[in-house]
């Protein structure tokens, strides 16, 4: 593999939670979302686990970590090198594992319900459309393949009716009609 020290966008500053979690649905999002890039204090982690058997494990608790801390630094410095590996979630074509990442975004979408933060949800189900876009080059073979798109499906369509208005065409296309969305290759 290649080794390269991404720019991962973030400028020097000490903000809260809150802050972060609305720059998640950003054109940058990933430099907030993905944990290897910060340094965490030990107490976090006696409370927040990475699920088993998850691809995109850090989207599924990236919004915990940063709700459970007062405050976070954030430097504009780049101390971490990322080996480019071809058997790695990036490094591989999109599969069926890929839709725990859209599943993540689903939980942090009813996180941002729950806790009365309205103005992320919006955002968040675009980041979630986005992700869905994947689906068009993934082949649904076996049955708990198909099964695991209609849950996807069926997150989705909640997070769409949720969104209303704010949803374009092209969201409520794939909401109505994925089949026939996903073949518009």
């Amino acid at each position: 593999g290649c080794v390269i020290q991404k720019n991962n966008g973030i400028t020097d500053e000490t903000i809260d939670a809150l802050q972060v979690l609305k720059r998640f649905a950003d054109e940058r999002g990933w430099a907030y979302i993905t944990v290897w890039n910060r340094l965490y204090k030990r107490k976090i982690f006696e409370k927040i686990r990475f699920p088993e058997g998850k691809t995109h494990e850090d989207e599924w608790i990236a919004a915990d970590i940063y709700e459970s801390c007062n405050k976070i630094t954030l430097t504009s410095d780049s101390y971490y090198l990322y080996r480019i590996n071809a058997d790695s979630i990036m490094g591989k074509k999109w599969n069926i594992a890929h839709l725990d990442g859209v599943e993540a975004v689903y939980r942090r979408f009813l996180k941002y319900q729950k806790n009365g933060w309205y103005d992320q949800v919006p955002a968040t189900f675009f980041c979630a459309r986005r992700m869905l876009e994947s689906m068009k080059n993934m082949n649904f073979v076996t049955a708990e393949d198909k099964k695991r798109r209609r849950e996807v499906i069926r997150e989705y369509r909640y997070m769409l009716r949720c969104v209303g208005n704010e949803a374009s065409f092209k969201d409520r296309l794939v909401g109505i009609m994925p089949e026939l969305y996903f073949k518009l290759k």
